[in-house]
């Protein structure tokens, strides 16, 4: 779960980037991290992937400016899961 979120993390911060060049090589950095990380899922789907939560954070929340500096997942059993986000202004 830590690595779900710090994944997404990156993402939505790539997504609150304010000039394209820069969303772009941010989200390169994240398929690269992600290739990494997980080997075995093919090229296409770790691209879909990325791309799936970056449109939403954009459509969904175009106007919100935070990035998130900090996350904490803590697992709490049987399959629960405590969240802790802190995010700065931009």
């Amino acid at each position: 779960m830590v690595l779900v979120y710090e994944f997404v993390s990156l993402i939505w911060n790539a997504s609150r980037l304010p000039q394209s060049a820069e969303r772009s090589s941010a989200l390169d950095e994240v398929y690269q991290l992600l290739a990494r990380a997980l080997p075995q899922l093919p090229d296409s789907e770790r691209r879909d992937l990325v791309q799936s939560i970056y449109r939403r954070a954009r459509n969904i929340y175009p106007d919100d400016p935070r990035f998130i500096a900090a996350t904490d997942v803590e697992d709490l059993g049987g399959g629960n899961f405590h969240v802790m986000v802190a995010s700065v202004e931009a």
